[in-house]
């Protein structure tokens, strides 16, 4: 178990940091003009803002499965979301999609402290600061929290106890929080 945990982490952890790092030196050497970086910027703005969306939404059919603070879940109670699919496989695509939103997060993100010195491109009062701390913060958190809810048994926890129950409604109401700060942000910042 332990073996096979540590190379998964270890490898989307590899993954991110080098998309993230490629993304902060392909910011650092886009040319001079301000109109390309705005482009992709935006682009990758919306790419997060639709990846943070369905990541969320498949994420809620997870916890709509598995065992929260809420309920049992519809994988014990014999009645899962998308079937046996839904208690399997279901998680394994949640998790996909989160790497590839934090990969299109950290991207953007890269290119807002390089280019625009974070938060977005523009000038936002202190809510919308506030607000972008709170995804940022988000973001930092919910992989570790994803993982240590789809895996409690590393901290020797059952899958169904009252510690991953407790994990996987943190993780999904951090998730919430979070995707509703980002798109907010992303939004008026897209809009201004």
């Amino acid at each position: 178990m332990w073996p096979a945990m540590a190379r998964t982490l270890a490898s989307c952890l590899v993954v991110v940091t080098l998309l993230a790092g490629t993304a902060r030196a392909s910011a650092q050497t886009v040319p001079a003009t301000n109109g390309d970086v705005d482009d992709a910027h935006t682009a990758l703005q919306i790419a997060t803002m639709s990846y943070m969306t369905v990541t969320a939404t498949i994420g809620t059919f997870v916890a709509m499965n598995k065992p929260t603070l809420f309920g049992d879940g519809g994988c014990l109670q014999g009645d899962p979301v998308f079937g046996d699919y839904g208690c399997r496989g279901l998680s394994a695509l949640h998790g996909l999609g989160a790497v590839v939103t934090l990969a299109l997060y950290s991207a953007t993100t890269a290119i807002e402290f390089a280019e625009y010195g974070w938060p977005g491109r523009h000038d936002h009062d202190a809510f919308f600061d506030a607000t972008s701390v709170v995804h940022l913060a988000g973001m930092a958190l919910l992989p570790l929290l994803g993982l240590i809810s789809a895996v409690p048994a590393v901290f020797g926890a059952s899958p169904t106890g009252g510690f991953a129950r407790t994990m996987r409604t943190i993780h999904l109401i951090l998730a919430y929080l979070t995707a509703g700060s980002y798109i907010s942000t992303a939004a008026l910042d897209l809009s201004a």
